[in-house]
């Protein structure tokens, strides 16, 4: 009864969405889209003075400054809650990675607006929230996709190479929310859509974490619970949800996001989180229907909060208990998951470009990655002090390491690439090793650096460490200098401690 309720009361706030004007309930200020009349986006500069009226009104508690861009824009964030508690959800959600996607941000401002006002305040009984609304302010004024360094900031969550995902990850650490939702928009077109007569009419799309060692039951429970909130929602709001999928034209066989952990949700869902990717409908150009885009988006983000607050207890409980088993685990890893078409088809909701009649058409479907290349856990991992590529990446993403301060010889797994082959994957030229293994005992010098696995971030190390592993380090040219052929590859998998 009582999540009903407070979802009832998040609805109403759904319901009229803010027209144009100046201060109203306590000089609490129109988001500058509003104050706009939904003509344009909002610059950074007004972004920045906005957050600064906002600040300390209601449960807004403060901004903060979490890094600063290659263009030296500062990254704000903001920190809502009602008052600290052990019991409550903590809740992370980031806006506009991609600079030219920035209804996300601009919703993000109007829940920000709303919550200032106190009409979100039921939720708040259960949740705090730590809300980025300017992941990439630099791909913002530019209006570009990528960051000010001409970077896609949505495939660094792995290298960390950039001050933008550097900045997410250091507050992740920091706070260890249990939700965290990644808010993008999408092209319903394109060349081969639009030859075929048609162009895709989902307003919102929702994507689940789709690694396959990402734990099933968190995932689970977003589709089989969440999905299904979150399309009676929308839809009562006169929005289209579906499933995020990649689909190049009518005729391709399209799939669920990609199984890369370098994006910000399968990022954050290698470490345990309810952790999901929120895409909303784009428009033909930066400003073209900012509005619409903006209203689905606060659609989206409000009945989000909503579902995670009148949930907070059961996501709570599952998260810590998947967080639990990362360290202690024993399984198996997954290196390689390939999407494999098993004859399925799914509708699509779509309108045609000659008549603008809405429809639905039935496209190919390849539901799940299989998992095709496993290896065995590790004690621990040993990296040479020489690697500096890898002991500053694992600096990074702040994980758990110690300095070997005497020679020390352990039991290990030594791997030597004979090969690298390249074949696509996912739509990207990928590296496949072929790798001979054999086991050795291996003094390691003082100065070598052992990573232990009985850590939160387990999941993540194996998958950026071990050569055979599709979504590693290997991928990426600045870890070039790793891909060596018929020489020990310089990282030593511990078989004992």
């Amino acid at each position: 009864m009582m999540r009903t309720m407070r979802i009832a009361i998040l609805l109403l706030a759904v319901a009229s969405l803010p027209g144009t004007g100046g201060l109203h309930a306590g000089d609490v200020p129109r988001a500058p889209i509003v104050q706009h009349g939904y003509q344009r986006v909002t610059t950074h500069e007004e972004l920045l003075t906005y957050l600064g009226q906002l600040e300390g009104k209601g449960p807004i508690t403060r901004v903060e400054t979490i890094g600063t861009t290659t263009q030296r824009r500062t990254i704000p964030m903001v920190v809502i809650s009602n008052g600290p508690s052990a019991t409550k959800l903590r809740v992370m959600v980031f806006c506009s990675q991609h600079g030219n996607e920035p209804s996300g941000k601009e919703a993000a401002l109007i829940l920000l607006e709303r919550i200032a006002r106190g009409e979100l305040d039921p939720l708040l009984a259960t949740i705090d929230l730590w809300l980025v609304p300017s992941a990439n302010p630099d791909g913002n004024e530019l209006q570009q996709r990528w960051n000010g360094a001409g970077k896609d900031l949505n495939r660094d969550h792995l290298i960390l190479m950039q001050p933008e995902t550097r900045a997410l990850h250091d507050v992740y650490d920091r706070i260890l929310p249990e939700a965290t939702l990644d808010v993008h928009e999408f092209q319903t077109s394109g060349k081969a859509w639009e030859e075929a007569g048609y162009y895709r009419t989902m307003d919102e799309q929702w994507g689940a974490p789709t690694n396959p060692n990402v734990g099933i039951w968190l995932r689970r429970y977003g589709v089989e619970t969440m999905f299904p909130a979150m399309k009676a929602g929308l839809e009562a709001d006169g929005f289209r949800f579906y499933n995020y999928t990649i689909v190049g034209s009518p005729a391709d066989t399209m799939r669920h996001s990609t199984t890369n952990v370098n994006d910000g949700r399968q990022s954050l869902a290698g470490q345990g989180s309810y952790s999901f990717i929120l895409e909303g409908r784009n428009g033909a150009t930066f400003h073209d229907e900012i509005g619409r885009r903006t209203k689905g988006q606060l659609s989206a983000l409000t009945h989000y909060l909503a579902f995670v607050s009148a949930h907070a207890g059961t996501i709570r409980a599952a998260v810590s208990a998947a967080r639990a088993a990362i360290p202690a685990g024993r399984d198996s890893v997954v290196l390689l998951a390939e999407y494999l078409f098993s004859g399925e088809a799914m509708p699509m909701p779509v309108r045609t470009i000659a008549g603008g009649k809405d429809s639905v058409i039935r496209v190919l479907h390849r539901s799940m990655p299989t998992p095709l290349v496993r290896t065995a856990r590790p004690a621990a991992y040993v990296i040479p002090a020489a690697q500096h590529l890898l002991i500053d990446l694992m600096r990074r993403h702040h994980v758990a390491m110690r300095t070997l301060t005497a020679p020390t010889a352990m039991r290990v797994e030594v791997q030597t690439v004979q090969r690298w082959k390249t074949r696509i994957f996912e739509e990207d030229p990928t590296l496949f090793p072929d790798i001979v293994r054999h086991e050795t005992e291996r003094t390691f010098a003082a100065g070598d650096v052992l990573v232990p696995l009985d850590q939160l971030k387990a999941m993540l190390i194996m998958l950026a460490l071990e050569p055979a592993s599709v979504w590693g380090v290997v991928q990426y040219d600045p870890f070039a200098p790793l891909r060596v052929v018929g020489a020990e590859y310089p990282v030593y998998r511990v078989l004992n401690q």
